[in-house]
């Protein structure tokens, strides 16, 4: 039967190990991120919990000047719904890492969780073909597409570059041309992308004779290069 193996052992998992859901539910959640807030790769890689934060009835992720391009400080506020992904991870995040690890990280490895995930190109792949996406795009145009989102809604400029954290005003200027039918694809695919594994997994809570599903969300040997 086609597997992963488990750390420290010969032995492969079956596809529905919870281990396996994990991985996907990681990879999944990540990418909600990004398409969210627009952060870069390497910020949502190297998101810890001391990151968020409470403010009246919203949560904040705010990424310190000394993990941003332009080093400075970047908040943003977060959705509700993700907000509610966000808390149903979290002890499944925080039951993978050491308790000495500081900071915990928000998407650790599974084969070394003191560390966090350093790749999600591999999860694009396979999300890239459930999405029919071009071959050539690219993480970094989901964040090409939150800035030609909020700039089509009458964003100030100034306020869309702060928000993503743009080293120069003239990237957030160069991004204000490129609103066009591709970038609406793009986000239509993606959106499509997750709302049908949203579906698959609200489809498996709502049967109470499945308790784990036969066939993992996004094969755990497809998620990141620590398998």
């Amino acid at each position: 039967e086609a597997g992963w193996r488990r750390p420290g052992s010969g032995r492969r998992c079956r596809a529905g190990s919870p281990a396996r859901r994990l991985r996907s539910r990681r990879a999944v959640l990540a990418f909600h991120l990004l398409r969210e807030t627009g952060a870069r790769s390497g910020e949502v890689m190297k998101a810890h919990w001391g990151q968020f934060d409470w403010l009246d009835d919203r949560l904040i992720w705010t990424v310190a000047s000394t993990g941003t391009k332009t080093a400075r400080p970047i908040a943003r506020a977060l959705s509700s719904e993700l907000a509610e992904r966000l808390d149903t991870w979290k002890p499944f995040s925080l039951g993978l890492q050491p308790s000495t690890n500081d900071p915990k990280w928000l998407f650790p490895k599974y084969r070394d969780p003191s560390e966090p995930i350093d790749s999600l190109h591999t999860a694009w792949d396979v999300i890239k073909k459930r999405a029919n996406l071009r071959h050539t795009d690219r993480i970094h145009d989901l964040r090409h597409t939150v800035d030609t989102m909020v700039l089509r809604r009458g964003v100030p400029l100034a306020n869309v570059g702060e928000y993503l954290g743009h080293s120069t005003p003239l990237s957030t200027r160069r991004y204000a041309h490129l609103v066009n039918d591709r970038q609406t694809e793009l986000n239509d695919m993606m959106s499509g992308a997750i709302k049908k594994i949203r579906s698959g997994e609200n489809s498996r809570r709502r049967s109470p004779a499945v308790t784990a599903p036969s066939q993992p969300i996004i094969e755990a040997h497809q998620l990141d290069d620590d398998a």
